[in-house]
């Protein structure tokens, strides 16, 4: 998990030439302050929730922008909107490459009547995760490409594989198993539905051929030979919609195909 100072976040604001004239920034409040200026401050500091599974960093900023007015009010609130505009769309592009767990980003803005001018405060929050042994996959880690198809970020994701098995009693009443067969897997994935990847999937569907799938976790990569199965959607007002996609395995790729294995123990 990356956990970015003050000093990190004030060099990536004031890395832009863009504004509308010229800003100072720094990390504490100036004794003898020249308007425009920014002041950017670590706040809350660091915090961390950790469970058996999964590690939680918190952490966030505070962006201090204050101006004083030297002309028409209307004239400096156009300019402090641009300001504001562009210092939120320089973080969004920081934190754009992250895993996106949570993030809050939120102006406020208050006047400064001593002064005649205003304070626009960001508060920015954001929350990071990672397994809590360094070696677990989180969702987020996982993708999905199949054919040529770009790749899919995995929302959801449950599988089975393995024996299938039968249990039948002997005449003392004991439990015995039977293997009668090999899953090489059945696949549930959830992704964000779009018009283009449904269209792509529903021509491999049709078909019923099998396709090249690759399901990648945390850099790892596992091939398989799949015919898509059934997909069933949902969506409401605010949400964006989910498909949920069965992929159904007919054999690993580069490996032995499930009518050549032997079962030789079942753990029950």
């Amino acid at each position: 998990m990356t956990t970015r100072t003050a000093t990190e976040i004030k060099d990536i604001l004031e890395a832009r030439n863009d504004y509308p004239f010229k800003i100072r920034f720094s990390t504490t409040v100036p004794k003898f302050p020249i308007y425009p200026y920014c002041v950017v401050r670590k706040q809350p500091p660091l915090s961390r929730d950790k469970d058996v599974t999964d590690v939680t960093e918190r952490n966030g900023f505070e962006i201090q922008y204050y101006v004083r007015y030297t002309r028409r009010q209307e004239t400096e609130e156009v300019d402090q909107t641009t300001v504001e505009n562009i210092m939120l769309d320089a973080l969004e592009k920081e934190y754009g490459a992250d895993t996106i767990f949570l993030q809050t980003k939120q102006w406020n803005r208050t006047p400064i009547p001593r002064l005649y001018g205003s304070q626009s405060l960001l508060r920015i929050i954001i929350n990071e995760k990672e397994s809590t042994t360094g070696e677990g996959v989180l969702g987020a880690e996982m993708t999905l490409t199949v054919e040529d198809i770009p790749v899919i970020q995995i929302l959801n994701i449950s599988s089975i594989e393995g024996p299938s098995v039968d249990k039948h009693f002997d005449d003392d009443h004991l439990s015995h198993v039977d293997p009668y067969g090999f899953d090489q897997g059945d696949f549930t994935i959830e992704y964000e539905s779009t018009p283009e990847l449904e269209n792509q999937l529903s021509v491999y569907r049709r078909a019923g051929n099998e396709v090249d799938v690759i399901i990648r976790k945390k850099g790892q990569a596992k091939s398989y030979k799949m015919i898509i199965g059934a997909t069933s959607k949902r969506g409401q007002y605010d949400k964006v919609e989910r498909a949920t996609t069965k992929f159904l395995v007919e054999s690993l790729t580069n490996s032995v195909r499930a009518g050549q294995m032997g079962v030789d123990a079942i753990l029950v």
